[in-house]
């Protein structure tokens, strides 16, 4: 017995070591085997010099000059305006910001404009960094349907830039030297980081593959937070929302109806600010969170109906000098109940204004697709200025202090 013991001991130990020694050689391989894939891959940047690279981070889209109904003007504001120096607007240097570098193209289509500045450009167009599309007013529905395709399907070129619109030309919006060393990526980064604080819709851009699914799936209309130029043109303000009826502009949105747009086309969003009337007073709601169910059924005469359930949830925050007793739960009721009667009223109206500009902006079609799918998107979009829709808002508050 004490014999079989020491063989078995003998092996253990044996094979313990082989085991060890395998491991170190695994290791040791795969130590090599990420040294060569560094050294092999280092050429893929090796082969153009990154030196002479032009990055760029934001891509506008205009009608063009010439008046062609297909065309676009394609802007490109550069990611590094300043090609490495120091920023005149910052500590380094002073003096007045310097312009962003922009460059613009015309063409019939963009991929002719593109061509076109790849063939003038003294850098090699490096499209990786794009962050955000600015669509401009004017463009035609074709030159934006294909602009946005032509992005989502470009070589080395990112599907997730925001795309937003703007009032002023997009190449006028790219090219203002805007205060500060801050770049408009900048600018419109601060902006969506705070817009759940304030005005609740502008971190809703959609991203490229997104809003092109939507044009293409037609399960709605387009909706996009509006950037523009502030009044002295050296900062950018959101603007509200444009709407739109396919790939074509039909109105706006002011602030408060983008974000109860948002809310109900989103589905799940994370809110904003909202201010209402109160027994004499106007009280703030910071909402934290909504979550709408939109469901359809078939009503009379084949004729599409919808009920959308909302729940919200939020803060009460002191509003100037009156201030929400903490105990007096009576009283947070009250509050709950008359927000929500105000939300109602509101989307009703919102809902009205949406159904003359026959824009889908409540993606109620893909509701529609579920409960009626013989329901064609042409046949829902002749019965649309007709449908009927109930809203339903269940309100949760807590009584927060504004420097909560």
């Amino acid at each position: 017995m004490a014999s079989r013991a020491a063989v078995w001991l003998g092996a253990s130990v044996r094979f313990t070591k082989l085991g060890r020694a395998k491991a170190r050689a695994r290791a040791a391989g795969a130590f090599a085997l990420a040294a060569a894939l560094a050294f092999i891959c280092s050429g893929c940047w090796d082969a153009i010099d990154i030196d002479s690279r032009q990055f760029f981070s934001v891509v506008g889209l205009d009608p063009p000059s010439g008046g062609d109904p297909d065309g676009v003007a394609l802007s490109m504001l550069a990611s590094i305006p300043t090609l490495g120096q120091p920023s005149p607007g910052s500590s380094v240097g002073g003096g007045e910001p310097r312009p962003p570098r922009v460059l613009m193209e015309e063409g019939r289509f963009i991929e002719e404009a593109t061509a076109i500045l790849r063939g003038r450009m003294e850098g090699v167009m490096d499209l990786s960094t794009m962050a955000y599309i600015a669509v401009g007013p004017g463009l035609s529905p074709e030159a934006t349907m294909g602009a946005l395709t032509t992005g989502a399907f470009t070589q080395f070129g990112p599907l997730t830039p925001r795309v937003f619109a703007t009032e002023n030309q997009a190449f006028e919006l790219l090219s203002a030297p805007l205060k500060g060393d801050k770049t408009l990526h900048d600018f419109i980064n601060s902006i969506r980081a705070q817009s759940r604080l304030g005005a609740g819709y502008a971190h809703h851009m959609p991203e490229l593959w997104k809003a092109l699914v939507t044009l293409i799936n037609r399960s709605g209309d387009m909706l996009l937070p509006i950037i523009n130029l502030t009044p002295e043109k050296d900062g950018i303000e959101v603007a509200g929302a444009a709407v739109y009826d396919g790939a074509k502009r039909v109105g706006k949105l002011n602030s408060e109806e983008s974000m109860l747009a948002f809310f109900v086309s989103e589905r799940v969003t994370q809110g904003g600010t909202m201010i209402f009337d109160f027994e004499g007073r106007q009280l703030m709601v910071r909402i934290s969170s909504v979550r709408t169910k939109v469901r359809a059924k078939r009503g009379a005469q084949g004729m599409p109906e919808f009920t959308a359930d909302m729940v919200v949830r939020g803060s009460l925050l002191d509003s100037g000098d009156y201030r929400v007793p903490l105990v007096e739960r009576g009283l947070i009721t009250r509050v709950q109940t008359a927000l929500e009667e105000e939300m109602v009223r509101k989307l009703e109206a919102l809902l009205a204004k949406l159904r003359g500009l026959n824009s889908d902006a409540f993606r109620l079609y893909q509701a529609v697709r579920t409960a009626m799918p013989d329901l064609s998107r042409e046949e829902f979009k002749e019965m649309y200025p007709s449908v009927k829709m109930e809203f339903k808002v269940k309100v949760g508050l807590v009584r927060a202090g504004i420097l909560r």
